[in-house]
């Protein structure tokens, strides 16, 4: 399967319209749910000895019928929450996935270029700064 053609669209966000020289481009892909083909990502593989491996390859095979739905799921997250972006203990709650099945498919998306690290930061419920995520 191809990957969809993303398309861009201009947004005016008159909240930061006295910031010069910032413009916000909103990319959408006309085509969804998730169109990576399955060879486009090899599984999330862990682990610092050969029984960790092998654990951590049993995981990730016995997911891999519901990872492209969770993978869609976490980018829909972050793509709604717009500039606010989303931390991974944000979509963890939002969306009722655990932090073990999320954050593989979250560092899927960042591989594949479809979000990125931006420079905010925010608390998590555990009171600790985490990163916040956001559609590149």
């Amino acid at each position: 399967m191809k990957r969809s053609a993303l398309f861009s669209v201009f947004i005016q966000c008159p909240e930061i319209s006295d910031v010069p020289g910032l413009t916000f481009i909103r990319q959408y892909e006309p085509l969804l749910p998730f169109t990576e083909p399955q060879d486009a990502l090899p599984p999330f593989i862990s682990g610092a000895t050969p029984e960790t491996r092998a654990t951590s390859t049993e995981a990730a095979e016995s997911v891999s019928e519901t990872k492209d739905t969770q993978r869609q799921r976490v980018y829909e997250a972050i793509r709604d929450s717009g500039r606010n972006g989303m931390t991974d203990d944000q979509m963890q709650e939002d969306l009722g996935i655990e932090g073990n099945s999320q954050r593989p498919r979250r560092r899927e998306l960042q591989a594949l270029g479809r979000i990125q690290m931006s420079t905010l930061r925010r608390e998590t419920r555990s009171g600790r700064t985490a990163v916040v995520w956001v559609v590149a």
